[in-house]
């Protein structure tokens, strides 16, 4: 796969991204479109637009946020990450996150990937099931769930606010509270303890569900 950012808008592969990210995420879940028309080229912005590509062809996106910047501190926040409808289930996002934490990594000044995935209590039905999955995903990949936590989010001004949890990607040694304090201070969030914290690495279990691939 060849990894690479979009710098502008006469990037070929910026269509073909767009179309990615907005047919992979719900509505409520979609930052305006003029989220990207400011962010998109703008010198000194945070936010990394990635595209991943075979042959010539997009078949996945990633949207993050250098939290970090020259800290050693900070956190980078994965924003969105989504493979194209046709070419899911071939380990395309797995590839794309992980050149990614790679790349995250040699820089030697980021503690941790965060990101967020919807809360599955909050849903029902299959897409209670797909959220399972997707936390099992970043899960296989080093993620930890952090538990006791509160949080929900309004991606747009008219959009309901979505229940979501909190995942971390450490890279270095962290503890549940640090982990907290992190996403905290770093995006901002407005994140609530309910109860104890807790990281969970393995895979969820999920009552009354088959095990997961």
């Amino acid at each position: 796969m060849d990894i690479a950012e979009i710098k502008g808008f006469d990037d070929p592969r910026l269509p073909d991204w767009l179309d990615i990210w907005q047919a992979a995420f719900p509505a409520e879940e979609l930052v305006p479109f003029s989220r990207v028309l400011c962010e998109l080229g703008r010198s000194g912005s945070p936010h990394h637009f990635v595209a991943g590509s075979i042959d010539d062809r997009v078949c996945a996106m990633a949207w993050y946020v250098d939290m970090a910047g020259g800290t050693d501190h900070g956190a980078i926040w994965l924003w969105y990450l989504a493979v194209h409808w046709e070419m899911r289930g071939r380990g395309h996002g797995a590839a794309l996150l992980r050149d990614l934490v790679d790349r995250f990594r040699r820089r030697g000044t980021v503690r941790a990937l965060v990101l967020e995935v919807e809360d599955p209590d909050a849903l029902k039905g299959p897409r209670s099931d797909l959220a399972w999955r997707r936390i099992g995903f970043y899960q296989r990949l080093g993620c930890g769930l952090l538990t006791g936590v509160s949080y929900s989010i309004r991606a747009a001004a008219w959009s309901p606010r979505t229940r979501m949890c909190w995942m971390v990607l450490p890279f270095a040694p962290l503890v549940a509270e640090e982990a907290f304090e992190l996403i905290r201070v770093s995006t901002e969030a407005e994140i609530s303890r309910v109860g104890p914290l807790g990281l969970e690495f393995g895979e969820p279990s999920v009552p009354n569900q088959p095990t997961r691939p």
